[in-house]
C-alpha cells in the first residue's frame, strides 16, 4: 500500500495491504480493487480467482486505510467477474458495479449462471452483458 499527501509528493511505502495467502477462498490473480469507506471502516473489494479458476469478487475490512485488511471467508454470493466499482448515491445507498471482457470468462455468465464450457464469445449482433450490481450496505 503507497500513500502520498500531495501529487508529487513523498511517497511512503506501508506494506502489504492484503496478501493471496490471507485470503481463505483464493486460487490466483489478485489485482484491481477498489476501495469505501462506511461506518468506521475501510472496506478492500477486489476480484480474484477462486480454488475452481473462476473469478469471484471478494471484501476485506480494517480499521487503516492503509490495512492490514482482514478478508471475508467467501467471496460475495452471487459476484463474478472483475473490475469492482463502489457508488454511494446521494441517499446513502451503496452498490458495488463490476464487470470485464468477453474472452475473460465472462462468457461464461451468459445464463446469469457459470458454464465452464461456455468458451464462445456472442456473435457480432449479440449485445453484451449489462453491468451488474449488488448492494453493499
Amino acid at each position: 500500500m503507497l500513500s502520498m499527501d500531495s501529487v508529487g509528493g513523498k511517497v511512503t511505502d506501508h506494506g502489504v495491504a492484503l496478501d493471496i495467502a490471507d485470503i481463505p477462498w483464493a486460487g490466483r490473480q489478485l489485482w484491481a480493487p477498489d476501495a469505501a469507506f462506511a461506518n468506521g471502516k475501510y472496506y478492500l473489494y477486489f476480484p480474484l480467482k477462486d480454488k475452481k479458476d473462476v473469478f469471484r469478487i471478494g471484501v476485506a475490512t480494517s480499521t487503516s486505510p492503509t490495512g492490514p485488511f482482514k478478508a471475508e471467508k467467501e467471496p460475495i454470493k452471487g459476484s463474478f467477474s472483475i473490475d469492482p466499482a463502489v457508488f454511494t448515491d446521494s441517499d446513502g445507498k451503496s452498490y458495488m458495479y463490476f464487470g470485464g471482457i468477453w474472452g475473460g470468462q465472462l462468457q461464461r455468465w451468459q445464463t446469469g449462471k457459470y458454464d465452464s464450457t461456455a468458451a464462445q464469445e456472442p456473435d457480432g449482433d449479440r449485445s453484451a452483458l449489462g453491468p451488474e450490481s449488488s448492494p453493499v450496505n
